[in-house]
């Protein structure tokens, strides 16, 4: 499901779900640090993820881009957030810990 430790002890990870034609996926992971939980659902038009990052933790999170036409719209916990576009990918910037809900919305 694409989770793996950037540094020694999981201080540092990286999310990078790979769900090709996948509608929806789920996964708990443990850790040192405790559970990283990830629930992803997506559509032609975007994707919904729930993220729960632990306590004393970085994630860098990458989600797949599938329409290369237009920039999507990105929220996280319903607030529209900046972010980067490496390739295929939407690099999000550090969202600190905790529950996280982001949607990434295609246009058309």
């Amino acid at each position: 499901m694409g989770i793996e430790p950037l540094e020694p002890g999981w201080r540092t990870f990286r999310i990078q779900p790979q769900l090709a034609d996948l509608e929806y996926a789920k996964i708990r992971f443990p850790t040192i640090k405790g559970y990283i939980d990830a629930a992803y659902r997506q559509s032609a038009n975007g994707l919904e993820a729930q993220l729960s990052i632990p306590a004393n933790t970085v994630a860098e999170i990458y989600l797949p881009r599938k329409n290369k036409s237009g920039k999507p719209v990105l929220r996280v916990n319903g607030k529209e957030q900046e972010y980067e576009l490496r390739q295929n990918w939407i690099k999000l910037p550090d969202l600190g810990t905790g529950n996280k809900e982001i949607v990434v919305v295609y246009h058309p």
